[in-house]
């Protein structure tokens, strides 16, 4: 504080003065310390504050000078802090002279509020214990006044820092949308923010399209920084907008009538005013079938077509007929119109265009105007292709060379000598092997298959492999040849392969490291592998070699360690940090026997863990996440990803790495970091923040890896996604907490299954699809529909074949699309398993599938039922051979009349329909049982399905945690209880899985606290909006009967400060009407008692009388968006 005495009696003048330190011998000499003015304009660029000074320190013991500080108070004696630091200047007097002059120039923020200031100087002395640590008044003059411009006003105008979109579409085709965003702004003037207006603009001419906000009364003036803050806000896009370009302009205005805008260009699509794409009004074959006649002779096919575009002019076709039979069978070319035209009709001739098979083929178009414009119409006809061919094709001889081979850990190449014959004139088609053993004939192994251009004779021979670590013993080579007319020719070749044991060698028993995340924060540490092996041939080992592979970086190696010819040997060797780059490594050993046979753990023993990621400090890997993408106009769903839990900032650094197919070939972009994403303790990701070259499309995994600001932060730190669609409607992509690496061994084989994905529909509006991530070198899809709703499916891979193009095996990814499935044929509703297979070894870590079911409004939902096995009942067995099942609860079941309507599935009954199905209430003891009418229009060949207007018969109970008690015959029970499974639908439409159904471990005991009270804690329940934000959450607690005493809640990492993340920040208000029967619901609207937190992570503490509390108590939430969307957050429910 300031020293007063001196202080008055230096404003009329100065003179030498004595100041007294913390000891009456210590003195220093003020010869001058003069403001040369003392009224500074904030205008100035920058403000400066000169101070012109000459002081000695004339102590006995001659310490020096050493610093010359100058602080700022205000007229309350509190030091001036700005942006969260104290305003102040230094000189520091390097040379620790006994007499220092100068002049110290002190800039000053130019945003400080204007008034009048005290000056404070401090001195001290180079003896650290000797300093004069008081600070002292006595500049001439003590104070300075602070003015903006001529002694007017402070007059400088709000700012908006920064506007991001939060969600929403732009595109009006199909009727009125919106659109969101957060709108950061800052009150300079200190009068106070008055309003906001965003208005939209189209060449200058406002559309009409306004909203403007009253701000809030917290945003007024304050000391230190500018007031402001965030406001979340909207504006509605009629569809009566013009398509193309148009502006958005913000405009903020103080309580002084000061104001400043900020602008953002948005495109709006509107193909029913300009933009509009080309019209396909009929595509139709000219025939309705044709003969496939011979390769060199082929019927003429022709196509008839009427289009029409009022805009560019069409510009060119595509035509793609596929195979109902085989979707792999397909054919796609362009033609080209001479001219720009607005409307056409006419004939193409296909004819020699397309190697046809026999079969009927389905008529797709793609229309394409001048403008880029396009239209793709599907299923537009179809025609029959037959043939008069009914001959078999002939193999006269296969030969396969070497016919003795030893078994190995990787593929072994071999010679494959073929002469084929086809005496018809449809031509051959294809050759598909297999190695069948001869003592086992349930142990098949499929080569790939040969494919041909419809040749009549073939005599040849080729390089094939043959698969990886086969048994030892004999095997038959099956063969079966098909002519494009579909005739078939079957059969075994004599000759036998033989594969024999070979040498044995070193044999590897262990190899790992302690962590697969090493952090090179210290150099002087190391990465310490050990291992352990034996001779299998007992020849006495000769050395062992340890190495950290990398496809990037410089390998890093042991060297040979002598292992001096003993029978077994273990050890452990470290690499040091300082040596290796960041990365990633496989770890591998390698090692020879006396007798030269080498062994290497790269084929046949995975380190533990195999692969080892060198980090920089602070580093931390997230993923994979599959499906991501800035979407397209197929997949039109963007992704956003919330980081929380960073108390320490933002993160320093974001790289997206875009999965490929081996170990380390990523596309790795750095996505830049943005101020305005940071809010409290989050940082949000948004897809327009991912670089286009890491982004295009949507078939990708991703990886993200994030450098924190603070190493606390990255073991609180979570990462979460939600994939929204252009209406709103929006998912919970749980999957991605689901997902881990494939083991060493399950990537041996030469297929992989992936399922059972329930609940697969075709002919309904949804549209299931499923995306397999880094399966280059798949040949072969093998589809297996279980429990399908319509007959003629088996349950076994032979219900459908899909043949990957050739072309494309070595892509990344595969899109089992919905009309890929519908091409297996009608199969209703289905559990579906997949097995993907091919010739050499291809599974990655990484190798993954993951289901999105979509509708044509957009909606979307993952489906977290995947992979997770059905909750089993309990079983009872009935007279009459019955068996009675009762299925765990499904909670939060709204009754007929809810928005949201339950969709059920029981799945696995012979005949499809059970005998009865009764419907139970729990912890309701006003309910009666209720039986639901089994009906034949609801049942499925193996399976059964019940709508919300089947709940009816229960009458209007509101919500309910409904138990399920079926009863069926014995006999139609398969190998398993039939499974339940539930789908829900949003009121506009949208999509959820309900994943806590499959939560078995949510149940919570309440424990006592005293004086006949009883607490429970729930949570956390991540990414939390308050009651402002578009997202609106519903929580519900059920087993707690009537309203609580208390609800308190801690918001952890919330956007806005000042939450501590205990159960201190919010006490809930209890609105009795939110208790119903043995439940007490909690909505968005409520959250306004916990302030304007706008998203945080949410931890519940609810106490009420003990025999309130039933002993099964749970905490579920879902949630709507304004838009209709409907998601339950998946992550709420880790499995």
């Amino acid at each position: 504080m300031l020293v007063l005495a001196l202080f008055c009696a230096l404003l009329a003048g100065f003179t030498p003065a004595l100041a007294q330190g913390a000891s009456g011998s210590e003195t220093l000499v003020i010869h001058r310390m003069d403001v040369r003015n003392a009224s500074i304009d904030l205008g100035d660029s920058p403000p400066t504050i000169v101070i012109d000074y000459d002081i000695e320190d004339v102590s006995e013991d001659d310490p020096g000078l050493e610093d010359l500080f100058v602080h700022l108070f205000d007229d309350e004696g509190q030091l001036v802090e700005f942006d969260f630091s104290v305003v102040s200047a230094t000189q520091w007097f390097r040379d620790i002279p006994l007499r220092a002059t100068g002049t110290l120039e002190f800039e000053v923020p130019a945003l400080l509020p204007p008034g009048d200031y005290d000056l404070a100087i401090t001195v001290y002395r180079s003896d650290r214990r000797k300093v004069i640590d008081r600070q002292l008044g006595i500049a001439t003059p003590g104070t300075v006044t602070l003015y903006r411009g001529e002694d007017g006003p402070w007059n400088t105008p709000p700012a908006i820092s920064n506007v991001y979109e939060t969600m929403g579409s732009t595109d009006v085709t199909d009727g009125d949308a919106s659109m969101g965003y957060y709108v950061e702004m800052f009150d300079y003037n200190r009068t106070g923010l008055a309003s906001l207006t965003i208005e939209l603009f189209k060449d200058g001419v406002s559309t009409g399209s306004r909203v403007s906000h009253g701000l809030p009364d917290d945003m007024t003036p304050t000391a230190g920084p500018p007031p402001g803050g965030y406001v979340q806000t909207g504006i509605n896009l009629p569809q009566t907008l013009k398509h193309g370009a148009h502006e958005l302009v913000f405009t903020v205005t103080d309580n002084s009538g000061l104001s400043a805008t900020a602008n953002r260009t948005i495109n709006i699509i509107n193909r029913r005013d300009e933009g509009i794409p080309p019209v396909i009004n009929s595509v139709t074959f000219r025939d309705e079938s044709i003969n496939l006649g011979e390769k060199y002779f082929p019927p003429a096919l022709w196509v008839l077509y009427n289009f029409s575009d009022l805009q560019s002019g069409l510009s060119r076709v595509e035509y793609t007929l596929t195979n109902q039979e085989d979707s792999t069978d397909q054919h796609s070319l362009i033609i080209p119109f001479d001219v720009p035209t607005q409307s056409g009709s006419g004939s193409h001739n296909l004819t020699s265009r397309f190697d046809l098979n026999a079969g009927r083929y389905t008529l797709s178009a793609r229309l394409y105007d001048d403008a880029g414009n396009e239209t793709y119409a599907e299923n537009l006809d179809s025609i029959e292709i037959t043939s008069d061919d009914t001959q078999n094709p002939y193999v006269n001889s296969l030969t396969l060379t070497p016919n003795q081979i030893e078994t190995s850990p990787t593929v072994t190449p071999a010679s494959l000598g073929y002469s084929l014959r086809d005496p018809g004139t449809a031509g051959l088609r294809e050759l598909s092997l297999t190695l069948r053993d001869v003592n086992n004939s349930s142990r098949n192994y499929a080569l790939t298959p040969l494919r041909f251009t419809r040749e009549s004779r073939l005599d040849s021979q080729t390089q094939i492999s043959l698969p990886a670590s086969l048994p030892t013993g004999e095997y038959f080579l099956s063969y079966e040849l098909k002519d494009a007319a579909g005739n078939l020719a079957t059969g075994t070749v004599s000759e036998r392969l033989t594969v024999t044991g070979g040498t044995v060698g070193p044999v590897f028993t262990a190899l790992g490291a302690a962590s697969d995340r090493i952090f090179t924060n210290d150099p002087s540490g190391e990465l310490v592998v050990t291992y352990a092996l034996q001779d299998g041939d007992e020849r006495g080992l000769g050395w062992v070699r340890l190495s950290l592979e990398s496809e990037t970086l410089p390998n890093a190696e042991s060297g040979n360690i002598s292992l001096g010819g003993v029978a077994t040997a273990q050890g452990a060797y470290g690499f040091a940090l300082n040596t290796l780059e960041p990365g990633r490594y496989r770890l591998v050993a390698t090692a020879r026997d006396a007798q030269g046979n080498e062994a290497t753990t790269r084929d046949v023993l995975a380190g533990t863990p195999e692969f080892i990621e060198i980090l920089n400090p602070n580093q931390r890997r997230f993923g994979p996440f599959d499906w991501a993408g800035a979407g397209t106009t197929e997949h039109p769903f963007r992704d956003i990803y919330r980081l929380s839990g960073l108390s320490h900032g933002a993160p320093v650094a974001i790289t997206y790495e875009s999965t490929q197919d081996r170990l380390n070939a990523v596309e790795a972009c750095a996505v830049e970091v943005l101020p305005q994403r940071y809010n409290g303790s989050e940082y949000l990701i948004l897809s327009q923040d991912i670089p286009a070259q890491c982004a295009q499309g949507f078939l990708h995994q991703a990886q993200m890896l994030i450098t924190f600001a603070h190493a606390d932060d990255m073991a609180t730190s979570t990462l979460s996604r939600f994939k929204v669609s252009p209406h709103g409607h929006l998912t919970d992509m749980g999957f991605d907490r689901t997902t881990a690496p494939l083991a060493f061994d399950a990537r041996q084989a030469l297929s992989l299954e992936f399922g059972p994905f329930d609940w697969v529909e075709t002919g309904q509006s949804r549209q299931h699809q499923i995306l397999f991530s880094n399966v280059s070198g798949v040949s072969q899809i093998d589809l297996a529909f279980a429990n399908a709703s319509n007959a003629g499916f088996e349950g076994a891979f032979t219900d459908c074949t899909i043949h990957r193009p050739s072309a494309s095996r070595d892509e990344t990814h595969f899109l089992l699309s919905a009309a890929m499935l519908a091409a297996c044929g009608d199969f209703g509703r289905a559990d579906l398993t997949v097995r993907l297979s091919g010739p050499d070894p291809w599974i990655e870590p990484y190798t993954s599938a993951a289901r999105l079911i979509t509708t044509t409004e957009n909606a979307v939902s993952d489906f977290s039922a995947d992979f997770t096995p059905s909750r089993t009942p309990e079983l009872t067995s009935q007279l009459g051979g019955l068996i009675l099942a009762v299925y765990p609860a499904f909670e939060w079941t709204g009754d007929a009349s809810a928005p949201t309507s339950n969709l059920f599935r029981l799945s696995g009954l012979t005949d499809g329909a059970p005998v009865s199905i009764t419907l139970r209430a729990l912890q309701d003891e006003d309910w009666t049982d209720c039986d639901i009418p089994v009906t034949l229009a609801s049942t499925g060949a193996f399976d059964y399905v019940l709508t919300s207007q089947d709940l009816s018969a229960c009458g209007a109970y509101g919500r309910a945690n409904l138990q399920f008690r079926v009863t069926y015959a014995a006999s139609n029970q398969g190998d398993a209880p039939p499974t339940l499974r539930r789908l829900a639908i949003g009121a506009q439409g949208d999509l959820t899985d309900f994943g806590f159904d499959l939560d078995a471990a949510a149940s919570t005991a309440p424990t006592a606290i005293g004086d006949g009270l009883a607490e429970i804690e729930f949570g956390p329940f991540e990414w939390t909006g308050d009651n402002t934000v578009s997202t609106q959450n519903v929580f519900r607690i059920s087993g707690l009967d009537g309203p609580p005493d208390s609800i308190d809640i801690a918001l952890m990492n919330a956007t806005v400060e000042g939450y501590q993340g205990d159960f201190t920040d919010c006490a809930l208000q209890i609105r009795p009407n939110r208790a119903g029967q043995n439940e007490f619901v909690i909505v968005s609207n409520d959250l306004v008692d916990c302030g304007g937190f706008l998203r945080a992570d949410l931890r519940f503490r609810v106490r009420a009388q003990a025999d309130q509390f039933a002993d099964d108590v749970r905490m579920r939430r879902f949630a709507v968006t304004r838009s209709g969307g409907l998601t339950d957050f998946g992550f709420d429910n880790p499995r």
